[in-house]
């Protein structure tokens, strides 16, 4: 037997393929080195970007700072000299004003003293427009540290605010004087917030502090000089970078988490403090929300404070499905603080005129290859044409035609030796042919996956519907009657249970049988079930209202409904098998249809079911019955309604009536039960259930039932 390979391609399949497959070769080469060429370009021109702004960001930092260091020197200097004394505040807090007047970037000049703990300060407001003098002095009377507040023009005769027992603001438990203190030299603190007064708000900086120490080395005191982070943050601002791109800065810190301390938008720095009104706090690097900054920062290596002052990058990271490229480096001055400078840049901006190139390219390339392909399409057509010629005739002989080939001659030599050979194996069937006759045999094999024998356990509705008295009813109709009948009855019945997303099972003569649950889920298969019941009702009744109006037989519907474990599954035999439930749940509700005959009832529900749906339906008990073939019992009940959606107001009035006079039945109180049932009928004259109890009630009051008496009503009868 001849193997057929598992993939077939024709020869002009095979051939385009070839050609185009080269051609494509050819091309994607051809754009991805000239692709990655260009990105390779533009990622250089974008790191001598990123490397000229960053080195401008430095210089303008180490200007920023450069105040620090000079003032101090200066001031020191000049107390060192004898041109200002520490006890005459007068001449230093005047140098001070022109200092800070001179340096907007300034915030504050103060000098704190370690015998007194005495503290003078010259500051400007967070806002930028006033100056203010602060001496913070001991108060001879009580020792107590008290403050005097001025305005430059009023010092030192009228403060404008002062408390002479303030004792606050001790100046040698600060962090930046105690880190001077233990340093001995000059140190830079890390950022932290400048607490806002009188409805000034917070704002971010840090402290270069100096000690001091007298001419034999005694230690004195510290001077700080106070930067804000605002001026820092504006200055980042003005660097425009194309492609949503900014700068930032971020602050190492060896006992601490670092922290973003400089950004174009100061905001996206600063948090609330909870529960401290409206202070703000500078937010840990691993918080930062901006999602910019955030992907860039987790794309960041863990030890950035150890890199070098030279560009690293780039990095590559995406963010809100953009994709974005950053750079960082140190700030370059060793003596300065421990910063390092970020930069981000949208990746389109640089790589969108790249992409730009390669569309034209791929413009200019995808023309010049479909005309190449067309050029392939065309060549591979008129080399198959005679191949494909050839295998036609193949399928001709196959099915036992042996027509000479018609005289079709190719310039390829394996071509034209192939027609030779067709045309003679042609000629010897057509003689061969005389002697054997023509057959065709034609196999056709389909395969799949075949339905398997078995089911699984399940909780499902299941439902049973016949037609009341149908047997006595198909009687007298002819049998296609009967089938119109019985069609009419099905469809209307189905049409409410597929509606409500049940499964028909099987139709048994006037009866159906269905379930819900399987094979597709339903959130409560009771509550389902109980709709469609509730509508195939109503449907019926429209029903025998039309068949009444046409004078023909119109018999009612009896509906059964249980909820429990059944088996659901393929039955039956290898050969022939039905998708269908069977356990002890289906043979529980084909009964609580039977039994409506015995009650009067429509539909019956049990105990199981009932739990479900009571929150969505009204219904009232009936009976508590042991059905044929089941030796448990259960309680049943009739589906009345849908709660909130009945037209009767006495329906839910019965319901109760019903219940109470049952209780007293199951309880052995045969009047009270009797008195219960009749105040049933004196609302509903024809209630079938009430009447059934009460004539029961009424034999046991006559003749009582056993000692052993339960409850149950047993029933034989299917």
């Amino acid at each position: 037997m001849t193997r057929t390979p598992r993939f077939l391609i024709s020869f002009r399949a095979l051939l385009t393929a070839v050609l185009v497959g080269l051609l494509a070769a050819s091309f994607a080469v051809t754009a991805l080195l000239t692709f990655f060429n260009n990105r390779a370009n533009s990622l250089e021109h974008l790191t001598a970007r990123f490397e000229t702004a960053s080195h401008l960001i430095n210089e303008r930092i180490n200007r920023f700072l450069a105040p620090a260091y000079q003032q101090s020197r200066i001031t020191l200097g000049l107390v060192g000299s004898g041109r200002f004394s520490w006890s005459d505040f007068g001449g230093i807090a005047g140098y001070w004003l022109e200092i800070l007047r001179a340096y907007p970037n300034l915030e504050y000049l103060s000098a704190g003293f370690e015998e007194t703990g005495e503290y003078f300060h010259v500051t400007r407001s967070t806002k930028g427009e006033q100056l203010a003098i602060r001496e913070l002095r001991r108060n001879p009377e009580t020792g107590k540290l008290g403050f005097r507040d001025y305005h430059p023009e009023d010092f030192p005769e009228r403060p404008f605010a002062e408390d002479p027992d303030h004792e606050a603001g001790d100046p040698r438990g600060r962090p930046w004087y105690q880190s001077a203190k233990a340093a001995g030299t000059p140190v830079w603190t890390d950022a932290y917030i400048f607490l806002g007064e009188e409805g000034v708000p917070d704002i971010p900086g840090f402290t270069y502090a100096t000690p001091f120490h007298d001419s034999g080395g005694k230690f004195q005191g510290v001077m700080s000089v106070d930067f804000s982070l605002t001026s820092l943050c504006q200055f980042l601002k003005t660097i425009q970078i194309p492609g949503s791109g900014f700068f930032f800065i971020v602050e190492i810190r060896d006992e601490a988490p670092d922290r973003v301390i400089a950004h174009p938008d100061r905001e996206a720095i600063l948090r609330p403090i909870p529960g401290q009104g409206s202070h703000f706090e500078l937010v840990p690097e691993s918080e930062v929300e901006e999602p910019i900054m955030r992907g860039f920062l987790d794309a960041l290596p863990d030890q950035i404070g150890l890199i070098s002052t030279t560009l690293r990058g780039p990095v590559r990271f995406k963010t809100g499905g953009r994709n974005f490229l950053g750079g960082y480096m140190r700030l370059e001055d060793p003596t300065g603080p421990r910063w390092v400078i970020c930069g981000v840049v949208d990746e389109e901006f640089i790589m969108g005129h790249i992409h730009r190139n390669n569309l034209i390219l791929a413009a200019t390339g995808l023309a010049s290859f479909l005309i190449a392909v067309l050029v392939a399409l065309i060549q591979s057509a008129r080399i198959s044409r005679p191949l494909r010629v050839l295998a036609e005739e193949a399928g001709i002989v196959g099915q036992g035609r042996f027509d000479p080939i018609p005289d079709r001659r190719s310039a390829i030599l394996e071509i034209d030796r192939l027609y030779t050979a067709a045309e003679e194996m042609k000629s010897g069937l057509r003689s061969f042919q005389k002697y054997i006759p023509r057959e065709l045999v034609l196999d056709l094999i389909s395969s799949g996956e075949d339905a398997l024998l078995g089911g699984e356990r399940k909780r499902l509705a299941v439902f049973f519907s016949d037609v009341e008295g149908f047997t006595s009813l198909s009687e007298g109709m002819p049998p296609e009657e009967v089938v119109r009948f019985l069609t009419e009855v099905h469809q209307t019945l189905s049409e409410e249970v597929v509606g409500e997303g049940g499964t028909i099972d099987k139709f048994i003569g006037d009866a159906l049988m269905a379930f819900w649950g399987a094979p597709r889920e339903v959130k409560n298969p009771s509550v389902h079930a109980c709709r469609a019941a509730l509508a195939c009702r109503e449907r019926f009744r429209r029903l025998k209202d039309r068949w009444r109006s046409e004078g023909r037989p119109s018999p009612g519907c009896r509906i059964g409904i249980h909820t429990g474990e059944v088996v659901v599954g393929n039955m039956g035999t290898i050969n022939r098998m039905d998708y269908t439930v069977i356990g002890d749940g289906v043979n529980l509700a084909s009964r609580l249809e039977g039994l409506n005959k015995h009650y009067g009832t429509v539909i019956l529900l049990s105990e199981d079911t009932y739990r479900d749906v009571s929150d969505e339906f009204l219904a009232r008990p009936i009976d508590r019955v042991s059905v044929k073939g089941r030796s448990r019992s259960t309680i049943v009940y009739e589906l009345l309604a849908a709660r909130g959606e009945s037209s009767d107001p006495d329906l839910a009035r019965i319901a109760d009536l019903h219940a109470e006079a049952l209780g007293a039945y199951f309880r052995g109180e045969w009047e009270e039960a009797i008195r219960g049932f009749g105040e049933v009928l004196g609302i509903s004259p024809e209630d079938p259930p009430a009447r059934v109890l009460l004539e029961r009630c009424r034999e046991y009051l006559r003749d009582s039932p056993p000692d052993n008496w339960d409850g149950i009503h047993h029933m034989e009868m299917k």
